[in-house]
């Protein structure tokens, strides 16, 4: 089943005149979800989806920002949202807030680079490759609009942004962790992004 959803998992490279990051994000009908600090000041994004590259202009695309999270990580968003043409992704936005010592599913995209041999030819080269990580989180607390959860895996960077679903309904996006052994990090409740994308529809 999660293979169906990964497919509308992308890896994101964000640039500015001198800046180059990297995130997750994730379509839901005619928009590209992301996490704020991944688009905050940069120009343009890139991304790769059904072997295509897109690049995005944030002047044009760029929907919604919002990275007023602050040092606490609780009382603001952390959110960006793209305008792209109409995907028929599987996902949604879950409509129950989950609870504590829920389980949930993480859906994210590992940059990594791996050697080809073109046709051809007798030299190797190093080619961008993508591959879908697929892990578990248990919520065991609340930081104000932020679940925290403890997951599999450490989430290091370019991850930030990936949905994290429960009941196959996209209930929060990834913040970031706090980096240390315990493997704890903060997702944005999906019920504020949906109070975001109800403001853009008017």
């Amino acid at each position: 089943m999660m293979s169906l959803y990964s497919q509308y998992v992308v890896h994101i490279k964000a640039y500015g005149s001198s800046i180059e990051k990297t995130g997750t994000g994730f379509f839901l009908k005619n928009y590209l979800i992301t996490a704020g600090h991944v688009a905050n000041g940069c120009s343009h994004i890139k991304f790769r989806f059904r072997e295509q590259l897109f690049e995005l202009s944030c002047a044009e695309s760029l929907k919604y920002l919002d990275v007023s999270y602050g040092d606490m990580h609780q009382d603001g968003l952390d959110v960006a949202i793209f305008e792209f043409k109409d995907v028929e992704s599987p996902f949604d936005l879950s409509e129950k807030r989950p609870q504590i010592g829920d389980v949930l599913e993480i859906i994210s995209v590992k940059h990594i680079m791996k050697q080809v041999l073109p046709t051809g030819s007798i030299f190797p080269m190093m080619q961008d490759s993508y591959n879908h990580i697929n892990c578990k989180a248990e919520i065991v607390g609340f930081l104000g609009k932020y679940l925290r959860c403890r997951t599999e895996e450490s989430l290091e960077e370019g991850r930030s942004g990936c949905p994290c679903l429960v009941d196959n309904h996209v209930c929060a996006i990834l913040h970031g962790g706090d980096g240390d052994i315990s493997h704890d990090c903060y997702f944005l409740e999906s019920t504020f992004i949906k109070e975001v994308l109800n403001t853009i529809a008017g």
